[in-house]
């Protein structure tokens, strides 16, 4: 089958969305031809490129609007590249796809959406209007296409959407990424370690992700000096439009004294190293834009205790198999409770059942043929 994969950003901008974009499409082109349509983020990346047996087209644009992309040259590349597929793939929310998705539609090219979930922009009347917009456009793409993905029953009831729409959705279990620990750099964690609680973060810092929450959080614990806050992933610049939290993060992390250090970007076997050294992982999202917290499910792989918001989607992982606890969304004293109960649970005898459990319940052989069946319906 020849298929089309458009996703406004992708690898090397990192999010949960490219990250699991990466898993989808290196299982879909070991039995079907793909290339990838996505955005010049960074004008410094070549507009083809071969990635591990990927075609991958960046296009350009006019400008961007907080972090969506502007532009009309969309449409030639979009027609130009749609006329010889069999199925066209989106990754929503988004609203470049959406002419993508109109003329798949006049052409009789079946669509199929992955939607991970809704906008949350920000607090304000402007970045309220704009989430609505947002959210409204990504239904009207979701009712055009043929059908989509989602990973979460939990996060679609909270939408609370028509039936119409809820019944389109297929529920499939996510890929989770997975690597052998990289055991050089373990050890270097190990050492730099020492007798510290390490609370780890994986993902972007941004707004929605609750930072700021875990850092008082940290605060209130009575020897908060013992723990070290551990983050990893893209920081100020390399995040679309999330600078200045960054850059006010690192301020409030200076005035509270607390300990922290920044890992960057990690390769999957560093990461899991970093999974492996840390005494928990902190998931202290804080709306709708976090609907899965598939780091959770990568640090519960390898035993490792979670404490994370309890949040529509978010909460699955904790409900299922209990391996931490989750608290309310923007609660740092419940966070602070929860990290002080949750930082040893490593040895817990009923912890290491639940983990085994899970472990066992990770199963990317079986994802990947869901998937197969998914698109022979097509």
């Amino acid at each position: 089958m020849k298929i089309l994969f458009f996703t406004p950003y992708f690898h090397p901008y990192i999010s949960g969305i490219s990250v699991y974009s990466k898993l989808f499409l290196n299982e879909l082109k070991q039995k079907h031809e793909i290339e990838l349509l996505t955005f010049k983020h960074d004008s410094k990346l070549p507009s083809v490129d071969d990635v591990d047996r990927l075609k991958i087209y960046r296009m350009n644009f006019l400008f961007r609007i907080s972090k969506g992309f502007v532009s009309p040259q969309s449409w030639l590349f979009f027609l130009k590249k749609i006329r010889d597929k069999n199925l066209i793939i989106i990754n929503l929310p988004s609203v470049e796809a959406i002419p993508l998705v109109l003329l798949a539609k006049l052409l009789g090219v079946k669509v199929l959406a992955i939607f991970y979930c809704n906008i949350d922009l920000g607090p304000s009347l402007i970045e309220r209007l704009l989430s609505f917009l947002v959210n409204s456009l990504v239904k009207f793409q979701l009712l055009l296409a043929d059908s989509y993905l989602v990973f979460s029953k939990d996060y679609i009831a909270s939408l609370k959407w028509s039936k119409k729409l809820v019944d389109k959705a297929t529920y499939v279990k996510p890929l989770i990424n997975q690597a052998k620990p990289d055991v050089s750099f373990l050890n270097k964690l190990v050492l730099k370690k020492k007798n510290q609680h390490w609370i780890g973060f994986v993902g972007r810092i941004s707004r929605e992700k609750g930072l700021d929450y875990l850092i008082d959080a940290i605060k209130n614990l009575s020897d908060y000096q013992q723990y070290t806050l551990v983050i990893v992933g893209p920081k100020g610049k390399e995040v679309a439009g999330e600078n200045k939290y960054y850059l006010d993060l690192l301020n409030k992390i200076k005035k509270n004294k607390i300990n922290c250090l920044f890992l960057g970007i990690l390769s999957n076997e560093e990461l899991f190293a970093f999974y492996q050294t840390i005494d928990l992982l902190a998931l202290p999202s804080i709306n709708s834009t976090e609907a899965y917290g598939l780091v959770q499910w990568e640090a519960m792989s390898v035993a490792t205790p979670i404490v994370a918001s309890d949040l529509p989607g978010v909460r699955e992982a904790m409900q299922k198999f209990k391996m931490g606890e989750l608290v309310p969304a923007k609660n740092a004293h419940a966070l602070s409770e929860a990290i002080f109960r949750v930082k040893d649970l490593k040895t817990n005898r009923d912890f290491i059942k639940q983990a085994k459990k899970a472990q066992a319940f990770i199963n990317n052989k079986q994802s990947a043929q869901v998937l197969d069946q998914i698109f022979e319906q097509l």
